[in-house]
């Protein structure tokens, strides 16, 4: 899992600085994800083609700090099993609407 947060632009609405605002503009997510992916790369996996899962965010930063919080888990077979069921699950539901 993954948050990119990036600073405000300085022609923003100070209004929106009190509230989660999705951050819709360039850089686009998997760009940042590829950046990040590479950085991580002999660091946590020898490889990237070992990422399986990933959920990713891109918001502003409410402290007009700019970073990313990561979080790196191990996938055991187990949870791949449950997730490979949730998703034919929500997938039936869907082919029947």
């Amino acid at each position: 899992m993954v948050e990119f947060q990036l600073p405000y632009p300085v022609s923003s609405i100070r209004k929106y600085q009190f509230g989660w605002w999705p951050h819709i503009k360039q850089p686009d997510v998997d760009k940042l994800l590829r950046m990040l992916f590479d950085a991580l790369t002999g660091i946590v996996w020898a490889d990237d083609s070992q990422v399986c899962f990933v959920t990713c965010n891109k918001v502003y930063s409410w402290d007009s700090k700019p970073g990313a919080y990561v979080i790196v888990d191990f996938c055991d077979e187990q949870y791949l099993q449950t997730v490979a069921v949730t998703q034919r699950q929500v997938m039936d539901v869907l082919d029947s609407l």
